[in-house]
């Protein structure tokens, strides 16, 4: 990337969202997981994911080795796969009503009907809406400030 970074994003195998280590997740409990001194045998639990993706305690990678990071820059979007570090998809964020490329102030990778997103709000006021991980483009609108009429 020849400019700035504004957004970076993991994606499991499946394209969904990968929550950030700091958010909740809890332990399978299909019998005790103490063991007879008191002390919690760690390798009897699983991390339990939103979506239900099982990941391994020791490793914390899915049973399925592909992933994907989402990374947003001010001018254009990338889906590089991992680990192999390869770009898989790749668009120019471009105004629609002009040929060259509009910066982008703001993106964010968000669910949309259980499905991930990449939304990114143009300085020309316009929203865009594209598909994950093929970067498809789903909806573009413009957003009209409200404007107070006291």
């Amino acid at each position: 990337f020849t400019c700035r970074v504004l957004h970076i994003s993991f994606l499991d195998h499946k394209g969904l969202i990968i929550p950030s280590p700091s958010e909740k997740w809890e332990s399978k409990k299909t019998k005790s997981n103490r063991t007879t001194d008191g002390t919690q045998d760690l390798n009897s639990s699983s991390c339990v994911l939103p979506g239900n993706t099982a990941l391994s305690p020791t490793t914390s990678i899915p049973s399925n080795n592909t992933q994907y990071v989402v990374i947003c820059s001010s001018k254009e979007a990338r889906v590089i796969s991992l680990p192999t570090q390869v770009s898989i998809f790749k668009q120019k964020i471009f105004d629609s009503l002009g040929s060259s490329a509009s910066n982008i102030t703001r993106a964010s990778v968000v669910k949309i009907a259980g499905s991930a997103c990449l939304t990114c709000y143009l300085a020309s006021g316009r929203i865009h809406v594209y598909s994950l991980p093929s970067l498809r483009e789903l909806y573009t609108t413009n957003l009209d400030p409200m404007i107070d009429s006291w």
